[in-house]
């Protein structure tokens, strides 16, 4: 990579990849290497075609490669609190954004995570979660890891505990569990942001496929403002997603 740090201090960031000759474009997240180290990672999830020849690359294989798109996380300031909640493969972000306010304000930001997932099985980086939340929940819908349940069964505890308006809520997963995550921020009084999961065809603001509202999620988000999207009708309803988040 000629610019190999060009977007690591991003706490979120995503790129555009694609495998041979297709035209379907992948949206996945990408987490770089920390300043010396020549790294650009991206979590993909076997979801279909393209995915799954992502999955099946091997050392020397070439691929298209196009990043970063849209904006990214806000980032914390020291004596602030972050709660971050996450559904399936919405996990990488969240796993970003703890160890981006982590490594740059050290005991200075309190992080509080809500992880779920449909079983242990399709659980991941919850070890490295552990190792940088002051407090992480875990949920499992068949309850073979952690709790039993939604993540949403578990926030409302949690934003009880804070109202000192220095804590900001960041989520990623599907709209339907984002919608009612959001909701309690705004209703907690608290200030949240949501990454965004749909499939982006173009990825340039050309094609106007992956609009939310009056706005397009490849220019205006991914990451975009929770009260906003609680004011748009087509947020909230479950969305095919491309190739991975997480």
């Amino acid at each position: 990579m000629s610019r190999p740090h060009f977007h690591s201090e991003k706490p979120y960031s995503v790129g555009d990849i694609r495998v041979g000759h297709s035209h379907a474009h992948q949206l996945v997240e990408a987490e770089t290497g920390r300043q010396g180290r020549d790294f650009l990672g991206f979590t993909i999830k076997d979801l279909g075609r393209q995915s799954g020849e992502l999955t099946r690359l091997s050392v020397g294989d070439w691929l298209a490669i196009r990043g970063p798109f849209g904006t990214a996380f806000p980032q914390m300031n020291a004596g602030e609190r972050l709660v971050l909640v996450s559904g399936g493969i919405g996990s990488t972000p969240m796993h970003m954004a703890a160890r981006e306010a982590r490594h740059r304000l050290g005991d200075d930001v309190r992080i509080e995570a809500i992880m779920g997932f449909r079983n242990a099985e399709e659980s991941h980086y919850v070890s490295r979660m552990e190792s940088i939340c002051d407090s992480l929940r875990i949920t499992t819908d068949d309850g073979s890891l952690g709790t039993q349940g939604f993540p949403t069964a578990l926030l409302p505890e949690l934003l009880g505990n804070y109202h000192d308006g220095r804590t900001v809520l960041l989520t990623c997963g599907p709209e339907p569990m984002m919608l009612p995550v959001l909701q309690m921020a705004v209703d907690s009084a608290i200030k949240c942001y949501a990454a965004m999961e749909r499939y982006l065809p173009c990825s340039m603001a050309v094609c106007g496929l992956c609009m939310v509202g009056d706005r397009l999620i490849c220019k205006d988000g991914p990451v975009m403002d929770g009260d906003w999207l609680l004011q748009q009708d087509d947020f909230g309803s479950s969305h095919g997603h491309w190739a991975a988040v997480g």
